[in-house]
């Protein structure tokens, strides 16, 4: 465990770095505190380092994308890029030629189709009762980043500096709404569910973030599966709540402030493929990490900001 004078394993924590640990601690230490590349496959991961939590949704590892077809990643991208652009004093749907410029950024081209699936994706959003209440909020902030410290006891006063971005934030009065995007494919699951296994971590990072500045007593965070706008999941924290949050934050990140880094007693190919650890490092063997998932086990597969930071 850590001792007062020794430094943390590292300096800063987003909501997806906390759900990298809860996957693999030991390829956490690999990634981002030793720094080590992933190892070489044929995802192609660019230069930049995206600002933490500020990137589009689930990208399965498991899927192999063809040549021709948009991948999730790059879809999440053009979408969460163009609704960055939306003025919700005057919300309107992309033209064709906003979206293909978008698409041009990200070096894809696409089909009708795609240029008809994101165009439907937006506009659904912006006709949406979720995009009136946003139009009516007394101030209106797109993309705004937040960073707070994270203080664990017996550290000497040492703290982690916890960060991110959110899509939306909106000033309702005494109320902040929080609203993030999602472009996952929610195949029939329950919008709620999909949001407790794999954002409970991001909402509580949020709803700290804006309660911590003492500027509102109540903070909504909101989610927004864009195929289904009409399907707004959301939850409400008061100002006393507020310890309790931190708390249950402090217990997410304890594995890592303790520096606990062993690797996952349930390794896969789909988790393990990438890791800088594989084959070599880790503790596993191959005929193992290499190894199909589990029938019956889930998976949630890492957002795009951990695949590409």
């Amino acid at each position: 465990p850590l001792t007062e004078g020794v430094p943390l394993p590292v300096a800063r924590l987003s909501y997806s770095a906390l759900e990298s640990y809860k996957r693999c601690p030991y390829r956490f230490y690999l990634e981002r505190v030793v720094k080590m590349p992933r190892a070489g496959t044929e995802l192609r991961i660019p230069d930049a380092d995206p600002t933490p939590d500020d990137a589009p949704d689930q990208l399965s590892l498991s899927a192999p994308i063809a040549p021709d077809e948009l991948s999730p990643l790059v879809r999440g991208s053009i979408v969460h890029e163009l609704l960055e652009r939306v003025d919700f004093r005057r919300p309107r749907p992309p033209s064709r030629r906003e979206i293909e410029r978008r698409a041009q950024a990200n070096s894809v081209a696409l089909t009708d189709g795609d240029v008809a699936d994101i165009s439907d994706l937006i506009d659904r959003f912006l006709q949406s009762d979720l995009c009136e209440r946003i139009r009516a909020a007394r101030k209106v902030r797109l993309e705004l980043p937040f960073a707070y410290p994270l203080e664990p006891d017996g550290l000497g006063g040492r703290s982690l500096l916890v960060n991110g971005v959110v899509d939306v934030h909106a000033d309702e009065g005494e109320r902040l709404l929080v609203v993030d995007y999602k472009t996952d494919a929610l195949a029939g699951r329950d919008p709620e569910a999909v949001c407790d296994e794999k954002y409970s971590g991001q909402r509580l990072v949020y709803a700290l973030a804006g309660l911590r500045t003492d500027a509102f007593a109540e903070v909504e965070v909101a989610y927004c599966f864009l195929e289904r706008p009409d399907l707004v999941v959301s939850r409400r924290f008061a100002q006393a709540d507020r310890p309790d949050l931190e708390a249950a934050l402090l217990d997410l990140a304890a594995g890592v402030i303790s520096g606990d880094f062993a690797p996952t007693d349930r390794p896969h190919r789909e988790l393990c493929q990438f890791c800088p650890g594989q084959p070599a490092l880790c503790t596993w063997t191959p005929d193992r990490t290499l190894a199909d998932r589990p029938e019956g086990e889930t998976f949630a597969a890492p957002e795009p900001e951990e695949m590409l930071s």
